[in-house]
């Protein structure tokens, strides 16, 4: 359960750092370099396995999944609310006048 805790704060620390896209590379076993890799290991802190189990874990939608490939499936639902909020703003001289329902 500590784990589970400890786990939204890789994820905010990880995002602290730019052009570290492969996440494993936080939890090498190499030692750190400034010019390649991430810059800290979380290693001691959370398990890769355990890690990547908490994060497919994660759901941005209760939508079943499709039949076909669905790039955008997990936020498709965060889209469609959006785009459906914004077909009631109507946008007047540079000022929002929301509409009725």
């Amino acid at each position: 359960m500590s784990e589970f805790f400890v786990f939204p704060g890789c994820i905010f620390f990880m995002t602290w750092f730019e052009g570290i896209l492969v996440q494993c590379k936080w939890w090498s076993s190499l030692p750190v370099n400034e010019f390649k890799g991430a810059p800290f290991w979380l290693g001691k802190y959370i398990s890769l396995q355990n890690f990547e189990v908490i994060m497919q874990g994660l759901r941005y939608t209760n939508c079943p999944w499709p039949h076909c490939k669905d790039h955008i499936h997990d936020v498709r639902e965060i889209i469609d609310t959006f785009n459906n909020t914004m077909k009631t703003i109507i946008i007047l001289d540079g000022c929002h006048v929301f509409m009725s329902q």
